[in-house]
């Protein structure tokens, strides 16, 4: 079973826009993950396994109504595949930064 982040996990930006990650979530996510915009404009963040497990529910559901190809185009737009810099941070300069809330 894959592990899940839960809880809560006070953070900031640097002068740099990069956002320190503790090494447990690091481990967790692997070395690429993917970051999305949810419905309520906040950043989640998917391991790579994860990221495919929701990408198959969202593609299990009924594709010729409307409502659900515009749920799966949101969530596919929105969700960008990213890895850590090498001391372990991860740098949001990026529409994320300016667009969700972590």
């Amino acid at each position: 079973m894959q592990e899940i982040l839960t809880g809560q996990y006070h953070h900031s930006l640097d002068a740099k826009g990069r956002l320190i990650v503790p090494a447990k979530f690091r481990d967790i996510l692997g070395s690429q993950f993917k970051i999305g915009v949810s419905l309520d404009d906040c950043l989640t963040v998917y391991s790579k396994e994860g990221f495919e497990a929701f990408y198959q529910k969202l593609n299990a559901l009924p594709s010729n109504q409307d409502k659900v190809r515009h749920l799966v185009r949101f969530f596919m737009g929105n969700t960008m595949m990213w890895s850590w810099t090498s001391r372990g941070v991860f740098c949001c300069r990026s529409s994320f930064g300016r667009r969700g809330t972590f």
